[in-house]
């Protein structure tokens, strides 16, 4: 409406309707995949997977593409993925390798160039740093081992954070990339050295590409800083309770530790909950 003015007013007063503020309610959260790190998430420093992780990771792969996401060679994904019943391309190598996880059959692969990996393990040779590398999916842990240079991965046993650092500025470049990563403890430190472009999130957008999973539904577990690639590409980032401070930083939220079944926690949480599964 408009109030006229009268005499001595200023100008007439226009009253309109306000606009109706845009809702706050939140839609909740609906799980399109599930990614879980291997070593400190699944499976503690013995090698160890407790029983309620094992049902939560079954269950929840009734509804949901699951995949592992390991730096770990593809022999030890595809054993835990086949243990678990996994049928999804899992992903190895720091994600430089898909594995079929029934049979083992690498079925996408991103090597670094032979001069590259030639390059890396020269140099770590020259520094009697030990490592293992993964060419045409075998393991190799020195120069006479490998066998054609299509490696995929080297792990360097950079033992301390530090080393770990010295190393991935001392031996990366535009053509290899290095990221550090932990043992289940999180006390011994890797570097882990791809071509360049490759990580868990690179992994992570293709196997949202081969699965139709959704990036903004998929759950991502881990505790590791070699994870931190496949968090900031998915929806929920969830990190372990022993996660090292930058990890947990880039999580939407924290579970228990690998001795308190963190990872059955978040699968619980995050994807049976909202799908309504017991």
């Amino acid at each position: 409406m408009t109030l006229e003015p009268g005499p001595g007013c200023f100008a007439p007063l226009r009253l309109t309707s306000m606009p109706t503020p845009p809702s706050k309610t939140a839609h909740p959260f609906r799980p399109t995949g599930l990614l879980l790190d291997l070593d400190g998430t699944l499976i503690d420093h013995e090698s160890r997977m407790s029983p309620r992780v094992a049902r939560a990771v079954r269950l929840a792969a009734q509804h949901i593409p699951v995949a592992i996401a390991s730096g770990r060679e593809p022999d030890d994904v595809a054993l835990f993925a086949r243990m678990l019943g996994l049928t999804h391309p899992q992903i190895a190598d720091n994600g430089a390798r898909f594995v079929d996880p029934q049979t083992g059959r690498t079925l996408h692969d991103l090597p670094m160039r032979r001069a590259d990996s030639q390059r890396v393990v020269r140099g770590l040779e020259e520094g009697m740093v030990k490592y293992y590398a993964v060419d045409d999916g075998k393991v190799a842990r020195s120069w006479v081992e490998f066998t054609t240079w299509k490696v995929t991965v080297i792990a360097a046993h950079a033992v301390n954070r530090e080393f770990c650092h010295r190393l991935i500025s001392g031996l990366s470049d535009a053509a290899v990339q290095a990221v550090p990563s932990t043992d289940a403890t999180g006390s011994y430190w890797y570097a882990n050295f791809t071509r360049a472009g490759v990580s868990k999130g690179s992994g992570t957008r293709y196997f949202a590409q081969v699965t139709g999973a959704d990036l903004g539904g998929i759950v991502a577990v881990g505790d590791s800083p070699n994870d931190l690639p496949m968090f900031s590409e998915v929806g929920m980032p969830v990190a372990m309770g022993h996660a090292r401070d930058e990890v947990k930083a880039a999580a939407k939220n924290v579970v228990g530790s690998v001795g308190e079944d963190g990872a059955a926690e978040a699968v619980e949480r995050f994807v049976l909950g909202p799908l309504g599964v017991a």
